[in-house]
């Protein structure tokens, strides 16, 4: 009865031809390898442009609070200029370490 149907349609032949080989016996593994690193490079562009976000928003809070430290008043015995400067300081440093992050970043994703 199915034999019929096959032959008279050609479903036999077509079944057979329809049979799909796997070029390697791991290819599955590379495939999903493959949809993984694609994944998780969508999630990392995310994150970088969050990153860069938030660094722009830190650049400027710093640059707004560097530039009203003057009206504060003095804090304890340390004076209001030392402190200005100690928390330049560190803003600049602050500042240093995320951009070398940033074109290491950069230079590692530019090598693959």
């Amino acid at each position: 009865m199915i034999n019929d149907t096959d032959d008279k349609f050609g479903l036999g032949k077509a079944i057979s031809r329809s049979k799909l080989n796997m070029p390697d016996a791991d290819f599955e593994q590379q495939v999903m390898a493959q949809v993984y690193q694609e994944v998780n490079r969508k999630k990392s562009g995310l994150y970088m442009r969050y990153a860069m976000l938030f660094f722009i928003l830190f650049v400027v809070a710093g640059c707004l609070a560097s530039s009203n430290f003057i009206q504060l008043p003095q804090v304890g015995v340390i004076a209001q200029p030392t402190l200005k400067l100690v928390f330049e300081a560190g803003f600049v440093l602050c500042t240093l370490l995320q951009v070398d992050q940033f074109f290491q970043y950069f230079k590692h994703k530019n090598t693959f």
